[in-house]
């Protein structure tokens, strides 16, 4: 068989792999109110490039302990299948979107790097279906492929893919003003609410629970620090000093809480600011000897609280 029908061969067979149970949406873009450069081509074109995506994605996903390639950054090839059931869903809820025309923006850094993939790849997922794009309307935009720039929150991402990069993927560099690229960090919202800056300030509060998570945390702390307070030794730390102790261990506790959950780029980099300011002795933290010691006692066995 000659090169060229093996090549035919190949992408008739690869087209029947990735052919949808489901029908490519013509109509303007997010209702006509975002039209560019979402033309029906383009859209069409970047919604067949994700379908390729997700054909890697789930390729990995089934073979991660021996993965050897993908169009992925390398530093995810290890990752577990439950790692990449997240990531092919993140794949199609962007595919589905543009597939039908609805408005979609990257959530965080997962869609950064789908987004940034499907792009590399351009008209690949869509050649195949040559005959499907050419029936498409013509748009004066089509061939426009700048996307990214309306899909991408950040193309900080693009150095995940640079060896010259290597080890920039593995912490925060907020002094670099560069985003966290961690594997552990790939999944975690830009932004909880997309608010305005001026309602995000007037609506600073923290939750129920937070509060509830931030009683927890001071109470725990509270506990360690007993053996500084009556627990037998000395008293370092008075009863007053205790109570303003707990008091700020709690509201600390809360506000730390509250930059977590929201990542609102005022949040975002008061969180950059307690990491640079941290000190270079600290200890990594450590679960305390007791909780492990509870969480070991009576062979795991659930409800002992209830007999405390």
């Amino acid at each position: 068989m000659s090169d060229e029908k093996k090549t035919k061969k190949a992408k008739k067979k690869l087209k029947a792999a990735l052919t949808d149970r489901v029908t490519f949406i013509v109509k303007p873009y997010n209702g006509g109110e975002q039209d560019w450069p979402f033309t029906n081509r383009n859209r069409f074109a970047f919604y067949r490039a994700l379908v390729l995506v997700m054909a890697d994605a789930e390729q990995v996903r089934d073979k991660w302990q021996e993965a050897s390639e993908s169009y992925f950054p390398r530093i995810s090839w290890s990752q577990p299948s439950e790692w990449w059931d997240t990531i092919v869903r993140r794949v199609d809820r962007l595919a589905d979107a543009l597939r039908v025309g609805e408005k979609v923006t990257s959530e965080n850094m997962a869609d950064d790097v789908i987004v940034l993939i499907a792009d590399r790849l351009g008209m690949d997922g869509a050649e195949m279906y040559q005959e499907d794009f050419d029936a498409l309307p013509e748009h004066e935009d089509d061939g426009v492929h700048d996307m990214i720039e309306v899909l991408v929150a950040d193309t900080d991402a693009v150095a995940l893919w640079d060896p010259a990069q290597d080890g920039m993927s593995n912490d925060d560099r907020p002094e670099m003003g560069i985003a966290d690229m961690s594997i552990g960090a790939w999944f975690t919202p830009f932004y909880t609410d997309h608010v305005e800056d001026d309602e995000f300030a007037a609506s600073i509060e923290a939750s129920e629970d937070m509060r509830y998570q931030a009683e927890v945390i001071g109470m725990t702390v509270r506990n360690a620090l007993e053996a500084f307070h009556g627990g037998g030794t000395p008293d370092l730390i008075s009863d007053e000093a205790m109570a303003v102790i707990n008091k700020t261990v709690r509201n600390g506790a809360v506000t730390a809480l509250h930059a977590l959950y929201n990542k609102h780029p005022r949040t975002v980099d008061w969180v950059s600011f307690q990491r640079m300011v941290k000190p270079d002795y600290w200890e990594a933290p450590e679960l305390l000897p007791e909780y492990v010691e509870f969480l070991q006692a009576n062979g795991g066995e659930s409800g002992v609280l209830g007999r405390i």
